[in-house]
């Protein structure tokens, strides 16, 4: 799997920066359109806007906008580079190509680009920085696009904050220490990573007897999935003593969601553990890092 940091991203940006013409202007497509867009316009020190402002109604915004400080107004009759940060089968682009072309802006003085693609070869698409094959992720919108419908989900971690005061780095059975907390952790837990989409599942490795407690958390926060795997283990010494967090949610990435592409996960360890007992990868989000099995 392909997957693109935000620094990689600036990176190849400003690469690509060197092999482009010149442009008065750069409009983004948001969300993620925008931010190329202002790296972009920032590094070659051009102004910024939204594609909206192109729109008759906002012409007042485009003028204020392109404002720069040093020098006055730029001409805002041409020469701009409407930009996405991806581009797949090209519909965005092709839409907005539409809509600004009816509108009067001539398509000899506008170029249409994205920064990645997965193949060149997109009605619409004027240029592009470079190519990335699928599978792919991008760190900014890895908890939003589409793909992440087909994601798993760990939750404490990723989709909560994750709990470190406990004496096991676990959350404790009734009468050990700090059990409490953990009972005040579950109903309390501020969000950490919350999907915008509708995903496959949740596995966590919190006990059964909690289930309510999560199920009411996830729904409190809009969390929409499918199902919710909890551990199989009936105290939390049971599941201290079996060591086996990662090997059992690798058995549901594995074998319950064969089209399942990407586990997010919390922990490092736990990351390679999944990886290599699905053979898939797995995103270790706190390092926002693609773990793939190093077994043979």
């Amino acid at each position: 799997m392909n997957f693109v940091k935000y620094t990689q991203l600036h990176q190849d940006i400003v690469e690509w920066s060197s092999r482009l013409p010149a442009f008065k202007a750069v409009a983004g497509i948001p969300r993620s359109g925008m931010m190329a867009a202002n790296l972009l316009g920032l590094h070659r020190n051009i102004p910024t806007v939204s594609v909206y402002d192109l729109l008759p109604q906002n012409s007042r915004g485009l003028e204020a906008q392109l404002t720069i400080r040093r020098g006055g107004r730029p001409e805002i009759d041409g020469d701009i580079l409407v930009l996405d940060d991806s581009c797949n089968t090209g519909g965005t682009l092709r839409e907005w190509r539409s809509i600004l072309t009816q509108i009067g802006w001539p398509e000899s003085e506008m170029t249409y680009a994205s920064v990645y693609v997965e193949t060149p070869r997109v009605e619409g698409l004027d240029i592009y920085c470079k190519e990335i094959s699928w599978p792919r992720r991008y760190e900014w919108n890895v908890f939003h696009s589409r793909s992440a419908k087909l994601g798993l989900f760990d939750m404490d971690g990723v989709l909560c904050e994750d709990h470190d005061t406990f004496e096991y780095g676990d959350e404790p059975d009734v009468g050990e220490p700090h059990h409490d907390k953990w009972l005040e952790h579950m109903d309390n837990v501020k969000p950490l990573h919350i999907p915008t989409v509708p995903i496959l599942a949740v596995v966590t490795s919190r006990l059964e007897k909690y289930r309510p407690q999560a199920e009411s958390w996830l729904e409190r926060h809009g969390v929409q999935y499918e199902k919710l795997f909890m551990s199989k283990y009936r105290t939390a010494a049971e599941r201290r003593k079996a060591a086996a967090h990662g090997h059992d949610k690798g058995l549901v990435y594995r074998d319950s969601f064969r089209k399942t592409q990407l586990f997010y996960e919390s922990d490092k360890k736990q990351a390679q553990q999944i990886a290599n007992i699905a053979r898939k990868p797995v995103l270790w989000v706190k390092g926002m890092e693609i773990i793939k099995s190093n077994e043979k």
